[in-house]
């Protein structure tokens, strides 16, 4: 299996006969036809994403089994694929992309790329499971998740730098995201926000080492396989300080957003506690970077504001409705005593 789920009863996307005639020539192979309806995924909040199949005795260059990801938004798609596509080739494991195009035309902008076999690291757990399951798992995940920081973390940014480069247009990068925010300060009712963005912005460190961060590097976005590990969802990714990736992590595993009735939460943060602490100690046995902590407590609060940030977003444009079950709301009572702190 990969690592979303199936939907039932869905439309094929309108861009489909698009992407079979893109791969066709491509691929130069004129008789490339589908072999059955796609089926849709689930398991994004932004993109929207199917599984294509060909017919096997069509399939010459490309695999019978494809997926086919939807993006809104074509210039942050065209910084994905560029980043996705740029750890893949120095043999990072990750969906090969295929093949990609912009938004025209009314279509959104897409991607074709391997299918991922696997399972994620905490796949359909519940806040109880996960609580019977985190013992088990404490070893697996955590040291899981640190071999692909460090080994993400160890790739090549020049080449990837130079295609970004490419790109007409202008990406907010790690390093600007903080006056990003001030920009937008006035949109949010949010006194605590306001205070806690001005903060971080009289504090910023000097960035001294940049590396290829996933920035949204958690348990649901890495696959276990036979092969070891997979990484899906670039979209966050950026060339930044290393603890950019290691603290957002930390946070994720430090305060897992997973259902669970309120009398557990407790329990299930001292749990989470300890595997972000493992996470932390995994990876610098795992890597040659060094971790300065002051750095990774400034960036710890910078990522608990980039998620306090989207959420008043949402409430302040009527759209918090649309997202519901994003696993951000679970998080935000813990992350507003982070930010409060670092004023």
């Amino acid at each position: 299996m990969g690592n979303v789920d199936r939907m039932v009863n869905a439309n094929p996307p309108a861009e489909l006969n698009a992407v079979v005639d893109r791969l066709r020539k491509q691929f130069q192979s004129p008789d490339l036809r589908l072999d059955g309806p796609p089926q849709r995924l689930g398991g994004g909040f932004w993109a929207e994403i199917w599984s294509i199949y060909f017919a096997p005795d069509s399939v010459t260059a490309i695999p019978s089994r494809l997926v086919l990801r939807l993006a809104p938004d074509p210039q942050l798609a065209a910084w994905e694929n560029t980043i996705q596509s740029g750890v893949a080739k120095q043999g990072y494991p990750t969906p090969q992309i295929y093949s990609s195009d912009s938004a025209h035309d009314d279509h959104r902008a897409w991607c074709v790329m391997d299918f991922a076999v696997g399972q994620p690291l905490l796949s359909g757990l519940n806040g109880v499971r996960a609580l019977a399951t985190l013992p088990r798992l404490a070893i697996t995940l955590s040291d899981t998740l640190a071999q692909a920081a460090a080994d993400l973390h160890k790739l090549d940014i020049a080449p990837i730098e130079f295609e970004i480069s490419k790109l007409d247009h202008g990406h907010i990068r790690a390093d600007d995201l903080i006056d990003s925010y001030l920009d937008r300060i006035d949109e949010l009712p949010d006194r605590s926000l306001q205070l806690g963005v001005e903060s971080l912005a009289a504090n910023r460190p000097v960035v001294r080492t940049k590396v290829i961060c996933h920035g949204d590097l958690h348990p649901f976005n890495v696959l276990l396989n036979d092969l070891g590990y997979t990484v899906l969802d670039w979209t966050s990714a950026q060339i930044a300080d290393p603890t950019f990736d290691l603290a957002y992590t930390y946070l994720l595993l430090a305060n897992p957003p997973l259902a669970a009735p309120r009398a557990l939460r407790p329990i299930i943060n001292w749990f989470g506690r300890r595997l972000a602490n493992r996470f932390i100690s995994s990876y610098l046995k795992f890597s040659k970077n060094e971790i300065n902590f002051d750095t990774f407590a400034w960036y710890q609060s910078l990522q608990a504001f980039r998620i306090l940030f989207d959420l008043g977003y949402w409430r302040a444009n009527d759209s918090a409705d649309t997202r519901r079950g994003h696993p951000w709301f679970i998080m935000e009572p813990e992350l507003r005593k982070l930010v409060e702190q670092s004023q």
